[in-house]
C-alpha cells in the first residue's frame, strides 16, 4: 500500500509539473492549403492539402515558413514541443514534412519579452512548389486558423523568400512551374554589411546575384539581378535595391551586361530609388519565361560573397496557364 501511495503521489507530481510547463508555452498549428482556381477557396474541397507529402504518402519539399515577433522582421525564438527544445527559424520543408509537423506547428514561450500573447506573431508562409506566398499578420495561439495560398494560374502573384548571407550560390527551394512569367525581382536588405566611414565597401564584398541555377538548362546564377550593393547606405539605412551602379549612368544608357535604366533615376552609391530593373531576355523584353519546367532552369538561386547581410527576395510572376 505505501508503494502505491508513493506511485500514486509521483504520478500526480509528474502531471503538475507537465501542466505547468504546457501552460506556459503557446502553441501554434495551422493548416495549409492551396487554391488553384477551382471551386471557392471557402470550401476545402477546393482545395488542395499542402501537409508536406505527395499523392503517395512520400515525404515532399512543398512548404517553408518563417515566424516573425509581430510587426518586427525579427525571428522569433520557437520550440518543437511545450518543453522547449528549441526549432530552427525558418522551418524548413525538410522539417515541415516529417512526422509531428506536416502543418505550420510550434510552440512560443509565453516568458518571451519579445512575444505577446494577446497580439500574436507574423508568419511568411512559401510553397516552393511554384514560389506563391502568404502572410499571416497578427497571428494569435488562442484561435482557430487555417491558411489559404493563392495559386491560381493567370493572376499576378507576389512571391518572397528569405536570404542571408553565405559563400557559394544558395538554393532558395523556390522551383517555378512551366508556363511562369516571372515579371520582377528585387532584393529587400534587412540587414546590411556596414560601411567603414563615407567609402562604400570594396566592390565584389557587398553584392548579391539573383538568377536561376546555371547548372540547369539555360540557367544564369545572376540572370535576375547582378552585383546588387546589400551594405548600408551613406545615411545608416537599409531598404529595397536592384542593380549595382558602378560607373556613372545616364537616363536610357543600356548596360553591357543587358540592363537598362530608366531616364530620371538618381544614384546613390549603388542604390536605385523608386526604380526596378530587370535583365533583358531580348530586345524589348524584360521578363523571364518558363515554358517546360522539366527541361529548363527553374530554381530561384542567390550568391553573396559571404560577408553579411540578410533580408527577402520579391519576385513578381504570374503562371500563365
Amino acid at each position: 500500500m505505501k508503494k502505491f501511495f508513493t506511485f500514486a503521489l509521483a504520478s500526480l507530481l509528474l502531471i503538475g509539473l507537465v501542466g505547468h510547463a504546457e501552460a506556459r508555452w503557446d502553441k501554434y498549428d495551422i493548416s495549409v492549403y492551396a487554391w488553384r482556381g477551382s471551386g471557392i477557396p471557402s470550401q476545402l474541397h477546393s482545395l488542395e492539402l499542402r501537409n508536406g507529402l505527395d499523392s503517395s504518402g512520400s515525404a515532399e519539399a512543398q512548404i517553408t515558413y518563417k515566424v516573425l515577433y509581430r510587426n518586427t522582421n525579427t525571428a522569433a525564438s520557437i520550440a518543437s514541443n511545450f518543453i522547449g527544445t528549441s526549432k530552427t527559424n525558418p522551418v524548413t520543408t525538410t522539417v515541415y514534412s516529417t512526422a509531428g509537423n506536416r502543418s505550420i506547428r510550434f510552440w512560443i514561450d509565453r516568458n518571451d519579452s519579445n512575444y505577446t500573447a494577446t497580439s500574436g506573431v507574423d508568419i511568411i508562409v512559401t510553397d516552393v512548389r511554384g514560389g506563391y506566398s502568404l502572410f499571416l499578420d497578427d497571428v494569435r495561439a488562442a484561435k482557430t486558423h487555417t491558411a489559404v495560398i493563392d495559386e491560381r494560374p493567370n493572376v499576378s502573384h507576389v512571391g518572397t523568400i528569405w536570404w542571408s548571407s553565405q559563400s557559394g550560390v544558395v538554393d532558395t527551394g523556390v522551383d517555378f512551374e512551366s508556363y511562369t512569367r516571372i515579371e520582377k525581382v528585387l532584393v529587400e536588405i534587412v540587414t546590411g554589411i556596414s560601411r567603414t566611414g563615407p567609402a562604400a565597401p570594396p566592390a565584389g564584398t557587398a553584392e548579391i546575384d539573383v538568377g536561376l541555377l546555371s547548372t540547369e538548362t539555360g540557367g544564369d546564377n545572376d540572370g535576375f539581378i547582378r552585383n546588387a550593393r546589400i551594405h548600408v547606405k551613406p545615411d545608416g539605412t537599409v531598404g529595397f535595391v536592384d542593380m549595382n551602379a558602378t560607373s556613372a549612368l545616364s537616363g536610357g544608357l543600356t548596360r553591357t551586361n543587358g540592363w537598362t535604366t530608366p531616364s530620371g533615376v538618381e544614384f546613390d552609391d549603388g542604390y536605385y530609388h523608386g526604380a526596378l530593373f530587370r535583365k533583358s531576355t531580348s530586345p524589348g523584353s524584360r521578363e523571364h519565361i518558363i515554358w517546360n519546367a522539366s527541361s529548363v532552369a527553374k530554381s530561384l538561386v542567390y550568391q553573396t560573397a559571404g560577408n553579411g547581410g540578410a533580408g527577402y527576395l520579391h519576385y513578381v510572376f504570374s503562371r500563365m496557364r
